[in-house]
């Protein structure tokens, strides 16, 4: 048996943690059962937990750095793709590092393999209050061969360096409802916003959190104002997805900036922008879903203001700017964890293709700073039966927005160019938004 005075201590009792339990199978390895989203018994994909008691390496460790190696195996996952079988790593941070070095989240790992395991998902599909949900009434998911579909397991190894730390360990560079409202905190503390921004709340969740709106645009002359068309952003509908936010942050920090770009546009558009579309599954540690244990991103062809406030008032707000002003742009931002670059999908209809969305997608991937990373190659315009009650496919059938758009960052990073086998960083996830705004700009 394991010596226990010697085993890790694990937490995620913090914002979007989401470890369930933790088992020692060896002296250096564990099982890991990731929390299920709220409400449901699935989507588990995001990954979010600190482990601490971290022990000196025996005299015999072969690392010339010194730090102690650990195995870790999660064994809940969903998905059958991923790419942490194509280089992605998870990213790693020291609390003493941070503290003494102002060291951030470094990318970790090795020994990476992602593989289906013969763990038996749950039985899913039954009605329940809130539509279609798991439960224990419904039959088990099967694959296509008619098989019942098992579970997947990520399997890495990390060395710490240093012992009587704590390291914090994440699917991705965390973006958390609290980093949120501090950068919100301190764009609304800055004297020379307040004539191009106003804050207020678009709606409150489920659990009583705010959904907040930024309305970003020259306001010093309001007859002027009234003639301007809009520009909606959203984002984070997927709490599991923190490149949204990292590329969210991007478009909000360059529509406040002092760039010719920026004033231009101020005085073109009326920016509407909502940052955090589901600030439950976010404080929470969900991967896909928020409290009403359904995919918001699936329910904009009919939300409903009970189950669904941030979808339903967000579309509402979408209308009725429509209505009264017009709406040129919608984009919502995502996280993608199956495919590499920067992407966007727009909407052809079924009798036609779209040109003006392509050729937006395709502006957008040659912008100066954006070609090294956004590819056009992985845009599509096609809209698959499944996708038909998603933001950008009802926001372009529905209300004739014919740019409307999805735009995609990967987990990973690039396969091509400069950037090809690197992970993207928070800075290129950053410069995504900004590059946006420039592309919407030309």
């Amino acid at each position: 048996f394991p010596d226990l005075a010697s085993s890790l201590t694990f937490d995620s009792n913090f914002e979007s943690g989401n470890l369930e339990r933790a088992i020692q199978i060896g002296q250096n390895e564990y099982d890991l059962v990731l929390r299920h989203d709220f409400n449901s018994s699935g989507h588990m994909q995001w990954f979010y937990f600190a482990v601490s008691n971290i022990q000196q390496p025996n005299e015999h460790a072969s690392s010339p750095r010194g730090g102690q190696k650990y195995r870790f195996n999660i064994v809940n996952l969903c998905k059958p793709n991923s790419l942490f079988n194509q280089g992605l790593q998870p990213v790693v941070y020291s609390v003493r590092d941070a503290h003494q070095k102002r060291k951030g989240w470094a990318r970790s790992g090795s020994d990476i393999y992602y593989f289906a395991n013969s763990f038996v998902r749950p039985p899913r599909n039954a009605p329940t209050f809130s539509g279609v949900a798991p439960s224990g009434t419904a039959p088990a998911p099967n694959a296509p061969n008619g098989h019942a579909m098992t579970y997947y397991t990520l399997t890495f190894t990390l060395e710490f360096c240093n012992a009587d730390d704590t390291y914090l360990v994440a699917h991705s560079y965390p973006y958390t409802l609290k980093m949120h409202q501090l950068h919100v905190d301190s764009i609304l503390g800055y004297h020379d916003t307040r004539q191009i921004l106003r804050h207020s709340t678009l709606c409150t969740t489920l659990s009583g959190r705010n959904c907040d709106l930024l309305t970003i645009s020259d306001f010093s002359d309001s007859k002027e104002l009234n003639t301007r068309r809009a520009v909606f952003i959203t984002s984070r509908v997927h709490p599991g997805e923190p490149q949204a936010s990292w590329m969210m942050r991007g478009v909000i920090d360059f529509l406040l900036g002092n760039s010719v770009v920026a004033c231009v546009l101020r005085r073109m558009f009326v920016f509407q922008i909502i940052p955090m579309l589901n600030p439950d599954g976010v404080y929470y540690g969900n991967s896909r879903c928020g409290l009403s244990a359904c995919d918001l991103n699936r329910q904009w062809q009919t939300p409903s203001k009970a189950l669904h406030p941030t979808i339903f008032h967000a579309k509402e707000l979408l209308t009725k700017e429509r209505s009264s002003r017009g709406v040129v742009f919608f984009c919502d931002m995502h996280g993608h964890s199956r495919k590499k670059n920067v992407f966007m999908y727009g909407c052809d209809t079924k009798r036609k293709s779209n040109p003006g969305a392509r050729a937006f997608a395709k502006l957008f991937s040659m912008q100066q700073t954006a070609k090294k990373f956004i590819s056009y190659p992985d845009c599509s315009f096609k809209v698959s039966k499944d996708k038909e009650t998603t933001a950008r496919v009802v926001v372009a059938n529905e209300l004739k927005i014919n740019w409307s758009f999805t735009l995609e960052a990967s987990f990973c990073g690039a396969n091509y160019g400069e950037l090809q086998n690197m992970h993207f960083n928070t800075k290129h996830l950053q410069e995504a938004g900004a590059s946006l705004c420039e592309a919407l700009f030309q």
